[in-house]
């Protein structure tokens, strides 16, 4: 909500401050003490939930070293970061591409929050869906969606059709992570399943950290139109591996 509200919830806080320049940084306060009443008031803590075997140790666990060497914990790992890729590639550069374009500041917000959208507004449905059709189903579609909206977004036909492609990046985003974390919570046991999401959470970052890197360099070099494309190769890649991704059995001890 803030985040494809933002545009709209700034002007507000901007006219209702007046002269004050307190009141826009109380606000993410507030909102921190919120999350941070949330937190405390989790009783008790989900790990001793998840614990349902009592032979599972609380330590120990394979290392990620060890779940490196799993196919299925690869395929996982590898399609949350292409997803993860994409979408920070084709994010990072829209406003300055858009903006060289000549398009407003107000078209290129919407663009953004559409894309912010399809992030995660969806993300409960994806969910339930990925419930019923299974892990690979959510992996499959998400790297197809990451396609089409890098391609469509690629075309550069008008700001209206890069926010469609940016909305379907965002989607593909979305079930490409879904997917991803819900895999390795499958097939990792409860005392190992923390490290390796915390493991996969780093990759992934590094990841975001190179594509917004090189997403620039690209544009400077080639052009707002050839990265996409170009993004859109590199999931095409993931999305043959992740087809032959069997369904993971998921470990309940």
């Amino acid at each position: 909500i803030g985040a494809v509200g933002s545009p709209l919830l700034a002007a507000l806080i901007e006219g209702a401050a007046g002269e004050s320049s307190l009141l826009p940084w109380v606000v993410p306060v507030l909102g921190s003490v919120g999350a941070l009443a949330c937190v405390l008031a989790v009783h008790p803590d989900p790990r001793d939930l998840a614990v349902v075997d009592p032979t599972v140790r609380r330590g120990g666990g394979r290392s990620p070293g060890e779940l490196l060497r799993v196919p299925t914990f690869r395929t996982a790992v590898l399609a949350g970061a292409v997803g993860q890729m994409t979408m920070v590639g084709v994010m990072g550069v829209t406003p300055t591409a858009l903006d060289h374009a000549q398009h407003s500041g107000t078209a290129i917000s919407l663009v953004i929050s559409s894309h912010i959208a399809g992030m995660f507004a969806f993300a409960p449905l994806i969910g339930r869906w990925m419930d019923r059709a299974g892990r690979r189903a959510a992996l499959i579609a998400g790297c197809a969606t990451s396609i089409a909206g890098a391609l469509l977004a690629a075309s550069e036909a008008s700001a209206l059709v890069i926010g469609a492609g940016l909305l379907a990046i965002g989607l593909g985003w979305s079930a490409t992570f879904l997917g991803a974390t819900a895999v390795i919570s499958d097939i990792t046991a409860p005392n190992e399943r923390a490290g390796a999401l915390g493991f996969t959470d780093l990759l992934i970052s590094l990841t975001s950290a190179v594509a917004g890197l090189t997403g620039g360099i690209v544009l400077e070099a080639a052009g707002y139109g050839p990265l996409g494309v170009g993004l859109a190769a590199l999931v095409a890649g993931a999305l043959i591996l992740v087809a032959r991704l069997r369904e993971p059995a998921r470990i309940r001890a």
